[in-house]
């Protein structure tokens, strides 16, 4: 379809089969996480359902402002546009939400 689309958390889990399902539509992923090996991981297997150019891998924490307009920017220059954003990514906390404060990160 040539949709620009923009998948945060992209690398594994429903992030990955996300981006597996609009590459085989014909459209062009951007996928990102804050980690450069799965991000590169996960390049060669997603080139599988659609073609290698129809792929954008970038590194990026989307709790920081500085990183999310590095990826809008980098995508912009890259496809031209964006069409389509999926907020992924998270986090697990394994502990109950009385015990969670900022300093244990899961708080921005």
């Amino acid at each position: 379809m040539n949709r620009i689309v923009v998948i945060t958390g992209s690398t594994r889990g429903i992030g990955f089969s996300t981006a597996a399902e609009f590459l085989e539509g014909g459209d062009q992923v951007v996928i990102f996480c804050r980690h450069k090996e799965h991000v590169m991981k996960a390049a060669g297997p997603l080139a599988g359902h659609g073609e290698r150019e129809n792929i954008l891998g970038l590194v990026g924490d989307v709790r920081r402002e500085r990183d999310v307009r590095k990826i809008v920017s980098r995508c912009l220059k890259h496809f031209g546009r964006i069409d389509i954003l999926i907020n992924n990514a998270g986090i697990a906390a394994y502990k109950g939400i009385e015990k969670i404060t900022k300093k244990s990160g899961m708080i921005f």
